[in-house]
């Protein structure tokens, strides 16, 4: 028999028996170790024993090599690790005392359930642990209690089974209710020509909005949730870099063309139109949080959120202002652990999310963005689902209209490409733009 757990693992949920049945099964032969491990991981197992045994199996399985007793007793061997899962005896006894049976899903199932109640009690335990050693500000607790049960979530999550394209076609009714659904546009910008590249923002999905310093990406996106809201689609907008009432007073200029300068001054020119505007902005569903933020602390907010308004997007301005937790060996992984973060979100509250990101300007002399700038901070192009750049080559001249490339640099199952824009920076609006009217409004 294997050595004692160093843990007590007495009273937790578990099921020793189905961990027994499914690692017998993989060396008689009778369950493949891959479509073990699409649904279950080694820290599944409540026994160290069997973790390690699964860990020697799976090692075998992406080397090519065969799988039965004999082998994975020397994988152990191998690794000074034979006696402490109980020897030859107990792998011969796997493999000789489990039925060759056709079906393990239950057993599966049983073993990856019993797991997660496991986690859940363990994650309550260290919450409780944390709470009544007051090891942090209550805000900070709660941030914590948050993150472990988002992360718990996001495993129950993807811990569903393989679906065959019938099985995806049949959940939908038909498949002319399938095909309708594809059709189905997502949120959209507002832009014709950016709508039609994208099919609209859609659920689930990440959008990385990058430019450099005053290139307008937080203009950009104001008028991507004015579009959007005046659209009927609710949008939670989360400011790290400015306060509520600069976003507020950006989303008056832009509703009514009026100069930024006639808002910050508080000058009575156009009072009327700031007037209009402001009437407008405000019946529309755009709800602003402006304060420091951390990954848990964005999930749950707009979780409630969208409890409560129903919102269909949001935008996080900006992703390298988003406050780390947990401890990270460099700048590189705190980006790659926040834009992950981020990515989850979008998917567990089934809504696309738009982050800014900020690129770090090269000289004086201005560049067209590659893809290859975001590499430097972590793993935001893998990440997101549609990446786009903003550029202008001459953003800080005295132009009315500023000509800006919006650049989708990168879109899963989509088209990339450049669509030429005029930025219109004392009114806070960007246009799409033909050739012609760009010509006519530089």
């Amino acid at each position: 028999m294997p050595k004692t757990d160093p843990v007590d693992l007495r009273g937790l949920p578990q099921s020793l028996n189905s961990e027994r049945m499914i690692l017998g099964a993989i060396l008689n032969g009778s369950l493949d170790y891959y479509s073990c491990s699409a649904i279950l991981r080694g820290d599944d197992f409540v026994l160290e024993a069997h973790r390690r045994i699964y860990a020697s199996i799976g090692e075998l399985s992406e080397g090519g090599a065969g799988i039965d007793y004999a082998t994975v007793g020397q994988k152990l061997f191998d690794r000074g690790a034979l006696e402490s899962v109980g020897g030859m005896a107990y792998l011969v006894d796997l493999d000789n005392n489990t039925p060759r049976l056709a079906q393990f899903d239950e057993y599966l199932r049983t073993v990856k359930d019993k797991s997660i109640l496991r986690k859940t009690v363990m994650v309550a335990d260290a919450i409780r642990s944390q709470v009544i050693l007051e090891h942090g500000e209550p805000g900070v607790l709660l941030a914590r209690a948050e993150e472990m049960l988002v992360q718990l979530g996001m495993e129950v999550a993807s811990s569903s089974e393989f679906q065959t394209p019938k099985d995806v076609i049949m959940a939908a009714g038909s498949l002319q209710s399938y095909l309708s659904r594809r059709r189905d546009f997502g949120v959209p910008t507002g832009f014709d020509h950016l709508d039609r590249m994208t099919c609209g923002m859609r659920p689930g999905q990440l959008w990385v909005l990058a430019a450099f310093t005053s290139g307008g990406k937080s203009t950009f996106a104001r008028n991507i949730a004015l579009n959007a809201a005046r659209a009927g689609h609710a949008c939670g907008f989360i400011t790290l870099e400015m306060g509520a009432d600069e976003v507020t007073d950006g989303l008056i200029c832009a509703a009514g063309g009026i100069d930024s300068q006639v808002i910050r001054r508080g000058l009575d020119v156009d009072r009327g139109r700031v007037r209009a505007a402001a009437m407008v902005i405000t019946e529309l569903p755009i709800y602003i949080r402006s304060s420091g933020c951390t990954i848990p602390q964005i999930h749950c907010s707009l979780r409630k959120l969208k409890a409560e308004r129903d919102i269909r997007f949001a935008v996080v301005d900006y992703l390298q202002l988003i406050t780390p937790t947990g401890r990270f060996d460099n700048r590189t992984n705190e980006v790659s652990h926040i834009s992950r973060g981020l990515k989850n979100i979008a998917v567990d509250l089934d809504i696309p999310l738009v982050a800014l990101s900020q690129f770090k300007r090269v000289g004086n002399v201005p560049r067209r963005p590659e893809l290859s700038d975001l590499r430097e901070s972590g793993s935001i192009e893998q990440d997101a689902n549609v990446v786009i750049f903003l550029y202008s080559e001459r953003i800080d001249s005295e132009m009315e209209v500023y000509p800006t490339d919006v650049i989708v640099a990168k879109q899963r199952n989509g088209p990339i490409g450049s669509i030429p824009f005029g930025f219109n920076k004392r009114h806070g609006i960007f246009r799409e733009m033909t050739a012609q009217s760009l010509r006519e409004a530089v």
